[in-house]
């Protein structure tokens, strides 16, 4: 018996892993190839190289039967939630199937072999195959549940700015994605009870192009219908459960980053189902504040609000959305802004004062001129001239404070693109 093996179209992210990620997407697909020569006769058993999820949790065999040369070929998952397997030959050589092909079977998280499938020679005598293994999260046959109410992933009463939302031009087209605006360090909480079954903690490298995309790190949770959260950009050693863990609804799970193909610090939270062999983004409903001691669902989201987190049972907070945005770490504000074809610059006024942002709608960098009046206003630091500002950018220029209050005081701006 002469065995071969090879992988094909394979990430591996280190440690053996093997990962192909789409952007803020957590996407597992494994391919694994075997080539098997001639058979001889006897009974055994065949490991394959093992098609490894995160943790090698899948094990993949064959049990060959040397007299009548008869393959069984199994699957173990030692994982926390359902895989599907789908098992096809691009060569079948002098065998039959049992059954259709290609096959696709689920394997439950019960540490017990599943036969995926049988093959038999034709007539005795030499014979090959070439056999093509495809693995991913999840059941496709389970389906979402349509009244299910999930939490925003932030801390009671705390609230974040959505800098992208479902089908968002920047990096959403398609999919019901939400990211918000969390400074590096904020808490995150999970949107609903489930199990760890993925993790990513390792990196501490971010940006804004592709060659970021395996950089980033996040926690993926599952769900009793078969759905997945997947919360993203996370910062190093920044997930708190541990693989295998249960989590509760607004129980905290880690530390929003700024890791991965990102250009600012956000958190990008995903919720999805299995289809077959793939995973898809879903939209959800999500509990927010109405008045105080009510609550309200969310089913639509609106670039630039900001949104609250809600934990039932917990005491009714004030609304005001006049509530200081975080000083901390404004000098070094950047967010994702949506593709409007302009330039813009956008005034957000709180208890501590004014601040000015540079939006760029555009798809390319730009260089902005910048000529500021300000009317009984201080600013905090130099307001600049000349600002240089990526593509599909927001980011922060400066504050001021009122110097006279029994006066007016405003602001005007000319600006012009070089």
């Amino acid at each position: 018996m002469k065995v071969e093996g090879r992988f094909l179209d394979l990430y591996s992210t280190g440690g053996g892993e093997m990962h192909r990620f789409t952007k803020d997407c957590y996407k597992l697909r494994w391919v694994l190839l075997l080539l098997l020569g001639s058979l001889a006769a006897g009974l055994h058993a065949m490991p394959l190289d093992t098609a490894q999820p995160s943790r090698e949790l899948i094990d993949i065999y064959t049990l060959e039967d040397r007299a009548s040369g008869e393959v069984q070929f199994f699957a173990r998952n030692d994982g926390f939630c359902p895989y599907q397997i789908r098992v096809s030959f691009s060569e079948l050589k002098n065998y039959r199937a049992d059954g259709s092909l290609p096959r696709q079977v689920v394997v439950p998280p019960d540490h017990q072999a599943h036969q995926l499938l049988t093959i038999k020679p034709r007539v005795y005598g030499e014979a090959s195959y070439e056999a093509l293994y495809e693995i991913e999260l999840g059941d496709p046959t389970l389906r979402p549940n349509p009244d299910q109410l999930y939490l925003l992933p932030f801390r009671h009463g705390e609230r974040y700015r959505l800098s992208q939302g479902y089908n968002g031009d920047y990096s959403h087209q398609g999919r019901y994605a939400l990211d918000f605006e969390t400074p590096e360090g904020t808490p995150i909480t999970a949107v609903r009870s489930g199990v760890v079954v993925d993790i990513k903690e390792d990196s501490d490298r971010g940006g804004g192009d592709a060659s970021f995309e395996r950089e980033g790190n996040f926690v993926l949770i599952y769900h009793s219908d078969g759905t997945l959260a997947n919360y993203s950009h996370l910062r190093k050693d920044g997930v708190v459960p541990r693989l295998g863990d249960r989590v509760e609804a607004g129980e905290l799970i880690g530390y929003s980053g700024h890791t991965g193909w990102a250009v600012g610090p956000h958190l990008h939270l995903e919720i999805l189902h299995p289809g077959p062999m793939q995973l898809v983004s879903i939209p959800t409903r999500f509990l927010g504040p109405d008045e105080p001691g009510h609550a309200q669902t969310i089913t639509e989201f609106k670039t630039g609000r900001f949104y609250y987190g809600v934990h039932p049972g917990q005491p009714p907070f004030r609304l005001d959305d006049e509530v200081p945005m975080p000083e901390e770490g404004l000098s070094n504000y950047k967010a994702t802004a949506s593709a409007t074809g302009k330039v813009e610059i956008v005034r957000r006024v709180d208890g501590t004062g004014t601040h000015i942002y540079l939006k760029n709608g555009f798809r390319e960098p730009k260089e902005v001129e910048l000529k500021f009046e300000l009317r009984n206003l201080k600013p905090s630091s130099e307001v600049p001239n000349v600002v240089k500002i990526e593509a599909l950018t927001e980011i922060y220029l400066f504050s001021a404070t009122v110097v006279d209050a029994t006066r007016a005081a405003g602001c005007q701006v000319q600006y012009a693109i070089k």
